[in-house]
């Protein structure tokens, strides 16, 4: 029973050496920052509209999955001038890993900082946000029943310096919101 022990000991202490050098070896050989261009480029072909990553993209790995961006602007939809549609001054979200592997979703802070909106709406009446989400694909009944047993559980929502701004011209308004900060 002793060698039994002493066996499963060795082996746990290897696995667990293994999984450490893997988090190094993540942690010091990827950067996040290689890959902006694929990024952005996926959210020109989803959205139509350009990224543009100006900071820097962070990804660490443990204790929690926390990945963060620095400042990025999108583009905002033709026919609604040069201001971007949104930028932010950066963003990150941090998620447990043990969690993960018993379908809970543990997400210790979600925060976005120094966000500035400007939403439009023309003299037709379209919106520049109306062609953002595109078209959902219908789901499928397993589908629902899979995302339905997944748990959901937000530490903290942290909001900081936000700005909305709204220009109406078919009604010829102009209205800004600024100074919003949430700490939920």
């Amino acid at each position: 029973m002793g060698r039994i022990l002493k066996l499963l000991g060795i082996v746990g202490g290897a696995v667990l050496a293994i999984f450490i050098v893997a988090l190094v070896a993540v942690s010091l050989f990827f950067d996040p920052n290689d890959y902006k261009v694929e990024i952005s480029t996926a959210v020109e072909q989803a959205t139509g509209r350009q990224l543009s990553l100006d900071g820097d993209l962070e990804l660490d790995i443990f204790p929690r999955l926390r990945v963060a961006i620095g400042a990025a602007e999108l583009s905002n939809a033709a026919g609604f001038g040069d201001a971007p549609f949104a930028t932010i001054q950066g963003a990150g979200l941090a998620v447990g890993l043990l969690p993960l592997l018993s379908r809970r979703v543990e997400i210790g802070e979600a925060r976005l900082e120094g966000l500035v909106l400007n939403l439009a709406r023309n003299e037709q009446g379209q919106n520049n946000w109306q062609e953002l989400g595109g078209t959902a694909a219908p789901e499928s009944a397993s589908s629902t029943a899979d995302s339905a047993s997944l748990e959901l559980d937000v530490g903290a929502i942290v909001i900081a310096d936000a700005e909305t701004n709204w220009s109406d011209a078919a009604a010829g308004s102009d209205w800004q919101f600024g100074d919003f900060n949430m700490n939920a």
